[in-house]
């Protein structure tokens, strides 16, 4: 192979390199965000249901759709709140 052939091979690996770079760090971020927005959103809903006999009604019926390892991690959440506030 010519040294110009190498050197453009070089190239395209360095930028080949770089672009997988780019695409990995845009993915973490937003997973980053998409975690941020649910943990929003969460707190959003849970104050919604501290404050409102028909939203916290909504959530315990949302949680009993879950499965149950999920739905084991609300167990007596509400009722800790309750004594808390």
């Amino acid at each position: 192979m010519s040294k110009k052939i190498e050197e453009i091979d070089k190239k395209i690996s360095v930028l080949k390199a770089r672009k997988q770079n780019l695409r990995a760090k845009e993915k973490k971020m937003q997973r980053r965000h998409d975690t941020r927005r649910k943990i929003i959103i969460g707190a959003i809903v849970l104050k919604a249901a501290r404050e409102n006999e028909a939203s916290k009604k909504k959530v315990l019926d949302m949680i009993e759709n879950l499965q149950e390892r999920d739905k084991k991690l609300f167990d007596g959440y509400f009722e800790v709140e309750k004594i808390l506030s």
